[in-house]
């Protein structure tokens, strides 16, 4: 059957464009809105088999995350009754316009393809329909929204919300990411490679703090839910540049089993976003949230950034409940953090410093670093005291540039390794010593 003009003018005809503007201009939007709807509205009659003026609908707005949920919720919470439709958007009839397909997270590390821009009709068998109109937009302050929209005959409407309260608490009963690592846009969270702790040189007394107010915490949450002592823990991991915080941040995001949401600063712009990042955090806790370089974003309430500190403010406080997240955030300078963030118990609760490596971890760093290069040995215990007051992040440009002089001088040959001869690594410490900002700011 083929659509009413009514329904579906192959023409905008707007009578009264040629009267008051503003009116013509409304009916053009209202022509152009019943033009974009009658494909759905022809799809929605041919399967119920009765107008669309006697359907009823029920809509739902989700984080993106939960697209994948959806469609399984829907399968999950719909026993007995089988898929007889799919159909993309702009359809009259089905197979007319393609599902649109995209490839989800579906669990930790795993990735799966789920259908967006699409309705999905299922019947019982009793010959009883509906129908599941599920698509992703970006209408939202915070960016994406999942979208699911119920539609059955009008006298199916406690029906509809009897299953719209099975789906939710399905999804909330099954947090497909709980455990997975993510970004902050909730994709899954691509390191270079996994890390361990042999990747990092700490001294004894900052490992045993880690260990203390990170590890021991999320591992004892279930003692101390049990005696009803707080489950949310706020750690600021302050330090100079180069002193292994985000090195830090990629070891424990790699050896932990929990959630694990990094944030980097330019995914964090506006309040809506910081909302958002605390919703997921809670429904995959535990949760470690990573908040790299918080005092680019977080600074004294005076520099700007009102809206966005205010909300990070109350997100942390726990409005609502933030029972199994543990907020770690990275700085080069706590001072710079805005004081009723950086100095409050409940929102950051402990300060962990990392301090430029002491001499034999300086030792320790030179030694991993030239695991692969031919070096005098001999020279380590000199160029370790050399750097002192280096980080772990000059030590390994000091190992580059005298591998690079070891370079210059020898012919190439990838089957070998490089050989450095006696005083490149002083040299190289010179050069690094020779650009790093002085009193002023400036460089020597």
């Amino acid at each position: 059957m083929e659509p009413s003009s009514e329904h579906h003018p192959s023409t905008l005809n707007v009578p009264g464009l040629n009267g008051n503007r503003w009116d013509g201009l409304l009916e053009v939007f209202q022509a152009f809105h019943r033009w974009q709807q009658a494909p759905a509205d022809h799809l929605k009659q041919e399967f119920f088999r009765q107008p669309a003026r006697g359907l009823c609908s029920l809509h739902r707005d989700y984080p993106p995350h939960r697209l994948y949920l959806l469609q399984r919720a829907l399968i999950a919470c719909l026993p007995g009754w089988r898929q007889v439709l799919a159909a993309g958007f702009g359809s009259h009839t089905p197979g007319e316009a393609p599902l649109k397909h995209v490839l989800v997270p579906s669990g930790p590390g795993r990735w799966d393809v789920a259908v967006l821009g699409c309705h999905l009709g299922f019947e019982d068998g009793k010959r009883e329909r509906l129908m599941a109109r599920i698509d992703l937009e970006n209408e939202s302050p915070a960016g994406s929204v999942a979208c699911l929209t119920l539609i059955a005959p009008t006298e199916k409407a406690s029906f509809l919300r009897d299953l719209l309260d099975r789906l939710e608490a399905w999804m909330d009963a099954n947090p497909h990411l709980r455990g997975a690592k993510l970004d902050a846009r909730g994709d899954l969270l691509m390191l270079d490679h996994a890390y361990t702790w042999d990747d990092i040189v700490l001294d004894p007394a900052t490992r045993a703090e880690i260990a203390r107010h990170i590890i021991q915490f999320l591992e004892r949450i279930p003692r101390y839910r049990t005696f009803g002592l707080s489950l949310k823990r706020g750690v600021l991991l302050a330090g100079p540049p180069g002193t292994g915080k985000t090195l830090l941040g990629k070891v424990l995001c790699s050896t932990l089993s929990t959630t694990f949401i990094w944030v980097s600063p330019g995914e964090v712009s506006d309040a809506p976003q910081v909302q958002r990042l605390f919703v997921l955090a809670r429904e995959l806790q535990p949760t470690i949230l990573f908040l790299e370089d918080l005092d680019l974003y977080a600074g004294h309430r005076g520099n700007g950034g009102g809206a966005l500190l205010g909300e990070l403010l109350n997100q942390l406080d726990g409005f609502p409940n933030n029972a199994g997240i543990l907020t770690l955030a990275t700085t080069n300078d706590p001072r710079a953090i805005e004081p009723a963030l950086a100095q409050r118990p409940s929102r950051f609760d402990r300060l962990i410093r990392l301090d430029p490596p002491r001499l034999s971890e300086r030792q320790q760093l030179l030694a991993r670093f030239l695991r692969n290069i031919i070096h005098p040995e001999d020279e380590l215990p000199e160029i370790a005291a050399a750097t002192d007051g280096l980080a772990g992040a000059h030590l390994q440009e000091v190992v580059h540039l005298a591998v690079q002089a070891a370079l210059d001088e020898q012919p190439l040959n990838y089957a070998e390794p490089p050989k450095l001869r006696a005083g490149q690594l002083r040299e190289a410490v010179r050069l690094v010593r020779k650009q790093l900002p002085g009193p002023a700011g400036f460089y020597a």
